[in-house]
């Protein structure tokens, strides 16, 4: 296990992405998709393949013709689960269209051509969610606005998830409160199942930060005007994240925690979260010792066994009231 997990940290993952860009009538972005079905058995997973026993794998990926989320689940997330468009009145009677006042996480799955929905492959999903600006280029698939419509779109294009929000907890927020909201036996049920397990949310590095500007020398009009901008669309992306959290803790209260997990002890001098494609041999290292360190393991299930714990004792004491 721990030879494959050096294995897949130290690969070369920027070897496709320069060979991409020096091959003519190639991209980065395919490249590398590409390689990932090569080196990894991805190439014949997609959204029809898996167990909806299994717990749900989410890809958040940003609509740049909308600027909203997009969710991608594996299996799909159900069909009628946000809409990319909106039917409202118009000059023209009912109609489907894009509206400024729809600004939530909508699903892949409700998007149609041809009357059938998007499949795409894991590999697929993964190059939609990561390809950020200006590194990669743009994603896209084919779509059509429902019908009656003003006109129709030919394709929708696809960036980063986190030009909208690094976290994913917008996404989080909209399924919880999707069933929830959902009358169906099988919705019901699984509400009740998760507020009796309760609720863990994991944040594992929402993103790099705003960074240093410079505020001085010849570079600083160019940098100052780009680091505000930096720091305006980051602080935005964090209130965004902060109102989603205090919005599922005011939706579940006792069944959601927000205890933080140390995954370090504090003496350790770790100022950053390693998210290269590629590491230094010192780096890997680092990398595998964080997971296998017994002091962290014991801190995190010290946690989460707490946790279970107030679970257990919560149903416990509501089975004797009943």
């Amino acid at each position: 296990m721990q030879a494959s997990t050096q294995d897949a940290v130290t690969r070369d993952y920027l070897g496709p992405i320069f060979r991409g860009f020096l091959t003519t009538f190639s991209n980065r972005g395919e490249s590398l998709t590409a390689y990932w079905d090569r080196e990894f058995p991805w190439q014949t997973i997609d959204q029809t393949t898996l167990d909806a026993g299994k717990p749900l794998l989410v890809f958040g990926v940003a609509d740049i013709d909308t600027g909203r989320r997009v969710m991608v689940g594996f299996p799909r997330l159900p069909n009628d689960w946000y809409s990319r468009w909106r039917c409202e009145q118009t000059a023209n009677g009912m109609q489907w269209t894009l509206s400024d006042k729809d600004h939530e996480p909508y699903s892949l799955s409700s998007l149609q051509l041809s009357g059938t929905q998007p499949n795409v492959r894991l590999t697929r999903a993964v190059r939609m969610s990561s390809s950020f600006p200006f590194g990669f280029e743009p994603t896209r698939i084919a779509a059509e606005v429902p019908e009656p419509n003003n006109g129709s779109d030919d394709h929708i294009h696809f960036l980063d998830g986190g030009m909208v929000d690094n976290t994913g907890v917008d996404s989080v927020l909209a399924i919880l409160s999707k069933i929830e909201a959902t009358n169906t036996s099988n919705c019901q049920q699984l509400a009740e199942e998760l507020r009796r397990r309760g609720v863990f949310l994991i944040e594992i590095d929402a993103g790099a930060g705003s960074g240093e500007v410079a505020t001085s020398g010849l570079l600083s009009r160019l940098t100052q005007p780009f680091g505000g901008y930096n720091r305006g669309v980051y602080t935005a992306a964090k209130r965004s994240r902060d109102r989603s959290v205090a919005e599922l803790y005011t939706q579940f209260g006792e069944d959601f925690t927000t205890e933080p997990i140390e995954s370090h002890p504090a003496s350790d001098e770790v100022t950053e979260v390693m998210t290269t494609l590629a590491l230094p041999e010192h780096d890997v290292r680092r990398l595998i010792a964080s997971f296998e360190n017994p002091k962290r393991e014991k801190i995190i299930r010290e946690a989460l066994r707490k946790r279970y714990m107030e679970l257990s004792d919560r149903d416990s004491l509501s089975q004797r009231k009943q």
